[in-house]
Formats: C-alpha cells, sequence, structure tokens
C-alpha cells in the first residue's frame, strides 16, 4: 500500500477513535515515532482495524491471534510507525481485570495483548501483566532509570512524577521472552501530572534535533504513558506517550 493512501487510511481512522496517542521509543541506536488509535471494543470497530491492519500489511497469522483475542476484550487498538514498517494490534481486558479486583483478587492479571509486526519482518506477541496496587517502590525506580537513560536528572524526575502515587499509576510488566526481551509500562493518565512540571523535565531533550519534538509535545500535551526495558535488538530503551488531541498529529506525516 502506498504512503500517501496509507496516510489517508489513518486519517480516517483517527477521525472515527475514541483515542489517538503518538508515543517516541528512544534507544542508542534511534528515535522510533508512532502513532496509535484506540476504538471502545465493538464489532464494527473490530472489522475496521483488521481491514487496516490487512491494508497496512500484516501477516494473516497476526490477525487470526489478534481476532482470537477479542472475546473479553473492552478496547482494541492499533499503532503504526511513521516509516509504515511496523504495525501493531491490541486488545485490552480493564473491565475484566476490575471485576477480579472487586471480587478480592490481587494477583498479576493480563490487562492487555499486543500482537506485532516488527520493521525486521518478524512478529512478537506480548502479554502486558497488570500488578494492581503496585507500590511505588515497583514503579519509581523503573520510570527514574529510563529517564536517566535520556539524560534527565533525577530530581526532575521525582518533581514531575509526585503524584504518581500506587492508586494513580496503572503498572504493568510484559512477560518476558528470554534472551529477547523485558520490558515494563506505566500508565501516568490518571495522576494528572502537571504538564509544566514534565515539560521542565523533558526540556533537555530540546537541546537534540532528533528528540527535540518530544520536549515540544510534552509543552502542549499531556503525558499519558511511560515504558521501558530491554531489547534484544535495540538495546535498552524508553517510550514516552502523549495524548494526540484526538487526531493524528501533521508532523507524523512528514517524509
Amino acid at each position: 500500500m502506498k504512503r500517501e493512501a496509507s496516510m489517508d487510511l489513518l486519517k480516517s481512522l483517527a477521525a472515527q477513535a475514541d483515542a489517538v496517542e503518538q508515543s517516541w521509543s528512544l534507544s542508542a541506536g534511534e528515535v522510533e515515532r508512532r502513532v496509535l488509535l484506540f476504538f471502545n471494543a465493538s464489532d464494527e470497530a473490530a472489522l475496521h482495524l483488521a481491514k487496516a491492519a490487512h491494508a497496512l500489511g500484516v501477516p494473516e497469522t497476526l490477525l487470526v491471534d489478534w481476532t482470537r483475542a477479542l472475546p473479553g476484550c473492552d478496547a482494541v487498538g492499533l499503532a503504526v510507525r511513521d516509516d509504515l514498517k511496523s504495525v501493531r494490534l491490541y486488545t485490552q481486558y480493564w473491565n475484566a481485570v476490575v471485576q477480579k479486583v472487586r471480587g478480592g483478587a490481587d494477583g498479576p492479571m493480563l490487562l492487555y495483548a499486543g500482537f506485532k509486526a516488527l520493521p525486521d519482518s518478524t512478529i512478537r506477541l506480548d502479554r502486558y501483566i497488570v500488578l494492581p496496587g503496585a507500590a511505588r517502590s515497583e514503579f519509581m525506580p523503573q520510570i527514574t532509570d529510563a529517564m536517566m537513560d535520556m539524560g534527565i536528572d533525577a530530581t526532575l524526575v521525582e518533581q514531575a512524577f509526585t503524584p504518581l502515587t500506587p492508586e494513580a499509576c496503572i503498572f504493568t510488566r510484559t512477560e518476558d521472552v528470554p534472551g529477547e526481551r523485558r520490558s515494563w509500562l506505566a500508565t501516568v493518565r490518571r495522576a494528572e501530572l502537571k504538564r509544566d512540571d514534565v515539560a521542565a523535565m523533558l526540556e533537555p531533550l530540546a537541546r537534540d534535533s532528533a528528540r527535540s519534538e518530544i520536549a515540544a509535545a510534552a509543552a502542549r500535551r499531556d503525558l499519558l504513558h511511560v515504558a521501558g526495558g530491554e531489547d534484544r535488538t535495540k538495546g535498552r530503551f524508553t517510550s514516552l506517550y502523549f495524548d494526540a488531541g484526538g487526531v493524528i498529529p501533521r508532523e507524523f506525516f512528514k517524509e
């Protein structure tokens, strides 16, 4: 599928999406830019995403796996890298987790599943396991180390994430793929972090032309998630996700 047609498809999907996010994943070798579209689960939304993923070149086997994971989910998603070389499908099981916690369960549970067609033409299935009520000592060292990997001062990290209590943080660890990948994801949107503090924390990235758009995003959008870990291919990485205001940012479409 040609780039122009792919971008038209993504714009059309974004107009129907319940949420649009833009993310950057930073490692020693690159800055990876993605856009993520999320929909409340429905047969119609699943059909739209399946058709879009097929048009974007997702392998049929991955689509089949994603379709099998749809029962019981309450949200579905599609993520695309800006060069269109990586496409990812997601399912979310938040309502099921809430029901289990209210029933007294407190152990690790599946919250998200990711079905990923990667730039090297391989596929990967990721299971994000939530740790309900994870203590701050569980997630803050991970966040601090990830930020420091980008050259951010730990004092600025602590200031920006002061509101991130165990009640406000949704913390998941991805099931390990031995020798391949270890990762975690912290959803911070419920903490309502102060945008000025997040912008001040990420301002040093403005000095690097490859990362400056992250600092610009932090000044005008809310930070939603932070992720990090280590990957066999790209080494240690940190990913930052921002609210895109319901549309795919214009700069995403630049060659």
